[in-house]
Parts: structure tokens; sequence; C-alpha cells
């Protein structure tokens, strides 16, 4: 485990570094990188090392083996009765224990989201490829579910924006529902709650947010979004609604916000 540790760590240095030389590239390129930072930690290199030694031909003796007397010892030794197990080491009780607070600390959240969709309503979008549905919840609006999203939209929000403020904050939903950014996000949530105690761990995931809020920035204003318009709209919801609670529920208000709104 130490290894795994430290090998990871090292890896999600190179990373870092690797986005900073990349910082005038693709936000969604460094997305995909620092994701492979996190996966590094639920893949430790001595499990691939297994793998591919399994690939390898296993040499095959040219006559019948001929067993030593070394070799008979042995053997024997493994029909011996087995001694008694080990105790369970107090640092297994400590990560055991983050685990479940963790699992706790994200259930809680994701049953808040699925009581808000369960009680939601169908409401109709011209020319939105995935169903939208409005709640009572005063949540930002944004992309909730893994394998079939649906857009959330708090009830107020048509008339408490203008027209070109919603259509921006649309096509950033939309952007991140194209990208697949919840099912994404919830392989990080995994490593979180795995790695609890790894600090470099929720650095990762707060970058993985920004990258792709970034992403879905320059994507409204690529498609033709007006940049004045698209900012207000952002401000108006974080004024009205409190943000999703949840990384793998994607919404538009995430990230460095006063950053993004320079930028």
């Amino acid at each position: 485990m130490i290894n795994h540790l430290w090998q990871s760590t090292v890896f999600a240095a190179w990373i870092a570094l690797a986005c900073f030389l990349l910082r005038r590239h693709s936000p969604r390129l460094r997305y995909w990188l620092w994701l492979a930072a996190s996966l590094k930690f639920l893949v430790p290199f001595s499990l691939l090392m297994q793998a591919g030694a399994t690939f390898e031909p296993t040499p095959t003796a040219p006559h019948a083996p001929v067993f030593s007397a070394a070799q008979v010892e042995q053997l024997s030794t493994a029909f011996a009765p087995l001694p008694p197990a080990p105790a369970t080491p107090y640092w297994a009780w400590v990560w055991g224990a983050g685990v479940l607070a963790v699992l706790a600390w994200r259930g809680r959240q994701w049953l808040t989201l699925a009581r808000a969709r369960r009680a939601a309503t169908p409401v109709a979008l011209p020319d939105f490829p995935i169903p939208a549905l409005t709640t009572d919840a005063p949540i930002e609006p944004g992309i909730f579910g893994l394998v079939r999203p649906v857009l959330l939209v708090p009830r107020g929000l048509f008339k408490s924006i203008g027209a070109g403020e919603l259509e921006a904050i649309l096509a950033h939903e939309l952007c991140h529902a194209r990208h697949r950014d919840n099912l994404t996000a919830a392989l990080h949530m995994i490593t979180e709650a795995a790695f609890w105690f790894h600090p470099l761990v929720w650095w990762i995931g707060a970058r993985l947010i920004a990258e792709r809020e970034r992403h879905c920035d320059e994507s409204v204003l690529a498609a033709g979004g007006e940049a004045e318009t698209y900012a207000r709209g952002i401000l108006n919801v974080c004024r009205l609604y409190m943000p999703a609670p949840l990384p793998c529920a994607a919404g538009v208000t995430g990230a460095d916000l006063k950053q993004r709104i320079r930028d």
C-alpha cells in the first residue's frame, strides 16, 4: 500500500506538470489527464505487472519432475493446520470508518437529488435532446443521472432570468451531458471514498470540476453565446439558487466563480 500511494502521488505530480505545460490547450484534454491521475489511485502498478505476466508463455518441463527432500517437506507443510488469523490492524478500522463516512455523506446528497427528481414534473424545452424536469427544490439547474441523465430545472427559473441567459445556461448543461461528465465524476468519487485520507485526491477532484466547467464555458461562447449575457445568467443562478451538492450532478455554478467570470 505504501508503494502504491507514493507511486500514485508521483504519477499525479507528473500529470500536474503536464497540465501546467498544456495550460493554453483545451480544458477537456487537461480534464482527461486529471481523470487518469484519479484512476491511477484505483489501479496499482503491481496489478498491471501481474496482468502482463499472465500472457507470458509457461515453459514445459521436458522430463518428469524429480522432488527433493526439501520440496517434499514444503508440500507436507501445506496440509498442516492453519495458524490463527492475525488481528485486524487499527489502521484498517480507521480506513474503513472513513470510507463509510464518505459513502454516507455522498449517499445523503444523492438521496436529496433523487427525491427532487421523483417529485419533478416534465417540461418541454425546444431543441433540447434530453428529458427536462422542473422541481420545487431550490437547487441550480443541472444534469442529474449517470446512465439516463435528465435536466433538473428549478420551477421559477424561467421567470427569473432573461431568454438569452437561459439559452446560454442550457447550452452549458448540454455540454455536460454530451461529455458524460456525471459518469466520470462518479468514477472520481470512488477514488475519494477509497483514499479519503489523501489530500491530493481531493485536490484532483477540484481540478476536474474546474476544467470541465472551463470547457463548457468555452463551448458556450464558441457556439455564439454573448459573454456578458452568459456571465450575468450564471450570477443570477448563484443569487437565486443553491449549488448542486454532488460533483456528479453537473450544474453551472461550479469551480472558481470569480475566475470563470473574469475569463
